[in-house]
Parts: C-alpha cells; sequence; structure tokens
C-alpha cells in the first residue's frame, strides 16, 4: 500500500506542475502529461498484473486500511477485516494525536540527518530556494512536503519507521545537487560581512565534504560492515535443525522474521500475526503453516503466555525450546 500511495503521490505531483507551472502551449502541456502517465504505466503496469493474477483486481485489496491502524503491529493483523473506521475512532483523539506527533518527531529526524546529512540540511534549503522558480524545484518541494504529510499524517506508524526513509530515496540526488549552490551562496553572503577570505570558497566546501564521508563510513561501518545482516540467522538454522530431526517435511513456520527464517533454512514462514493463539491458529488454517516459533521480544502481547508458560493451549502443542525460542505445532496438522 505504501509503495501504491508513493507512486500515486508523485504522479499526481508531476501532473500538478505540469499542468500549472509549465509556461508552454497546451499541446506541449499534454504530451507532458501523457509521457508521465506512460512512464508511471510502465513501470507500474507489471505490478498491476501480479496483483490482477493474485487478488483478481490491479490494486491489492484492503491496502485503505492502512489509514485506520493505531499501532504499528496491526500491520500483521488476520484477518484485515477487524480494522475498521470504529476500531480506529474507539482509539481517541488524543492517542491518535500522539502517535502522529511521534512520527512527526521521527520524520523530522529522518529529514535532518539522513536526507540533510546533518551539515547539509541548510546549504540544501539555500539552494532550493535560489532555484525557487524552477519547475523542477517546484516539483520536488511540492513531492517531498506531500510525501512527509502522508507519511506523518495517513500512515505514521509505517512512515516512521521507514516508509518516510525510503520515500526520501527519490530526492536524495536532487537535494545533492541543490547542496553545492547554497553553499556557495552562503559563502559569498559571509564573506560580504568581512569574516572570511577568498580561500574560505576552497576550504568550507572541501572540509564539508571531507566531515560527511567520515560520518558516511563511520555509520556504513557500524550500521553495515560489523553489524550481523540477519543477527537470528544462527538461531533460526537451529530451529530448523530441531524441526527436521522431529518431522522431515517442508510445512510453513509462523515467526517474527519470516524472511529472515526462510534465508537461514529455505523453508516457507509467515509472519506472526498481531493477536493471540487464535489469530495464529487462522493464519495456520488458511496458509497451511504446522509450526509456531516464538522468540524472546518478539512476539505480540497476546501470545506472551505461550512464550512465558510453555504449555498446550487451545489448538496448539508445545514440542520444546530450542535455548530461548519456543516451538508449538498445530494440535492436528
Amino acid at each position: 500500500h505504501l509503495t501504491r500511495a508513493d507512486g500515486l503521490l508523485w504522479l499526481l505531483v508531476a501532473i500538478t506542475v505540469f499542468l500549472l507551472d509549465w509556461d508552454e502551449s497546451g499541446r506541449h502541456k499534454g504530451r507532458a502529461v501523457l509521457s508521465v502517465l506512460g512512464g508511471y504505466l510502465l513501470a507500474m503496469l507489471p505490478w498491476f498484473a501480479r496483483n490482477w493474477h493474485v487478488f483478481g483486481a490491479p490494486l491489492a485489496p484492503g491496502g485503505y486500511r492502512a489509514l485506520l491502524l493505531t499501532d504499528y503491529n496491526q500491520t500483521f493483523a488476520f484477518p484485515a477485516s477487524q480494522i475498521t473506521l470504529a476500531s480506529f475512532l474507539s482509539k481517541g483523539w488524543m492517542a491518535l494525536l500522539r502517535a502522529r506527533l511521534w512520527a512527526l518527531g521521527r520524520n523530522a529526524a529522518t529529514a535532518f540527518a539522513v536526507q540533510g546529512g546533518v551539515l547539509g540540511l541548510p546549504f540544501i534549503i539555500w539552494g532550493g530556494w535560489l532555484f525557487r522558480r524552477d519547475v523542477r524545484v517546484r516539483a520536488a518541494a511540492l513531492g517531498w512536503l506531500l510525501t512527509f504529510l502522508a507519511m506523518t499524517l495517513a500512515f505514521p506508524f509505517a512512515g516512521a519507521r521507514g516508509g518516510f526513509f525510503h520515500s526520501g530515496a527519490a530526492l536524495q540526488p536532487f537535494f545533492w545537487a541543490l547542496l553545492p549552490p547554497g553553499l556557495d551562496a552562503a559563502v559569498t553572503a559571509i564573506r560580504r560581512r568581512g569574516w572570511l577570505d577568498a580561500r574560505a570558497r576552497v576550504i568550507l566546501p572541501a572540509l564539508l565534504a571531507v566531515v560527511m564521508a567520515l560520518m558516511t563510513i563511520f555509520l556504513v561501518w557500524t550500521g553495515v560492515v560489523s553489524a550481523p545482516w540477519n543477527p537470528a540467522a544462527p538461531r533460526y538454522a537451529q530451529v530448523e535443525a530441531w524441526l527436521d530431526a522431529y518431522r522431515p517435511d517442508d510445512s510453513p513456520v509462523i515467526v517474527a522474521n519470516p524472511p529472515g527464517y526462510w534465508l537461514a533454512s529455505g523453508r516457507e514462514a509467515l509472519a506472526l500475526p498481531d493477536g493471540g493463539a487464535d489469530a495464529a491458529m487462522r493464519v495456520a488454517n488458511a496458509f497451511g503453516a504446522a509450526y509456531l516459533v516464538l522468540e524472546p521480544d518478539s512476539y505480540p502481547a497476546a501470545l506472551a503466555p505461550l512464550y512465558q508458560h510453555p504449555q498446550d493451549y487451545a489448538g496448539w502443542h508445545y514440542l520444546t525450546s530450542v535455548k530461548d525460542v519456543r516451538i508449538y505445532a498445530l494440535s492436528n496438522p
């Protein structure tokens, strides 16, 4: 739903800019709009075809329910029909407002630290102001603002937990292009006050580049190179070894990190639903899963009894614990 929202948002931005801000003839405007529509469909038609094959419609059903989430874990609610306008409003206006204020802070931090590179943000803004009459700058500014609002007000949970971060990647090269003229304008303005000499035009950009390069190296080293990409892989490999010894089959498991489990084991996996044992049972019955894997600090609150007091529960038979991981099987798989 977020991919679809981003695509439609940028399509709207492009068409709006061409129709309202481009001082060319109507014929040229029409060609521009058709070009934008053609590019959008070229990129999206394969996904629409996939959706039609899976869902019988170009857009996935229930995507609008992402607007009605009151908690991030509801992203994994099953069935999605339990997420309604009534459940959204029952949360209370103060709780809904707090969620959006939280998302506002997180997304603002992303804009400052990631999109602006901390030190570069003032110069990006300055550069954008210098070229404010350029249609491309206006389109980028409008697109960024609408994305920020959508990921803060409409999709606060997904937006603050990565949606805005990834949406902003579309504009990152544009921000980098605005930074040099903004920095040059800042240096010129400072020199007018007599605070710097002519060497500042060379020294300050070089210093900024070095500092940002060092920051990038540090973040890549700590967040990518030295950090395990799939820290749960050894744990999942041990769980998979036990399951293979218990019953050699390929029945899917329900687990907190399905992609990570599949990479570590090659076994199909489903996401833990937002709910208790009954919700996990509905997922298992709907998709043919036979096992439930619970890890510490990676389960919904409603499944806490199954982890903290491992024993048989309605529909689930407790098998064993592999270190700190609880493994359950359907009572009648």
